[in-house]
């Protein structure tokens, strides 16, 4: 991690492109394909969102304070979301629709830890 406050590690855009693209490919593809391919969409989401919840906050670089250490984004609210997910996967085998609203439920969630800086 830089030692600068507010400063990314290294290949974060690189990171934040490849998710934002992997979102958007994950609502496009949605409703062209079958359904029981995304089953683990919703897992691989809820996984992101914890793995970053647990993430170093930049913002407070040099201190290696994280995003779940007294942050904007409560720790219900997180495993709640992640919960949600295994309920999200075990319907997309019925029904695509939920999958992208879900994705997109994670990808604010995440977003929303940084909110506040």
């Amino acid at each position: 991690m830089p030692q600068e406050p507010g400063a990314d590690a290294a290949g974060q855009a690189v990171v934040l492109v490849a998710v934002l693209l992997a979102i958007a490919a994950t609502i496009v593809v949605s409703f062209l394909r079958e359904r029981e391919a995304f089953a683990a969409i919703p897992l691989a989401a809820a996984t992101w969102m914890v793995a970053h919840y647990y993430a170093f906050d930049p913002y407070y670089l040099p201190t290696h304070r994280r995003f779940s250490d007294d942050g904007s984004v409560a720790p219900a609210w997180v495993y709640g979301v992640a919960l949600i997910g295994v309920g999200v996967a075990a319907l997309s085998r019925k029904t695509s629709v939920p999958v992208p609203l879900y994705v997109l439920l994670c990808a604010l969630t995440v977003v929303g830890m940084g909110v506040g800086h």
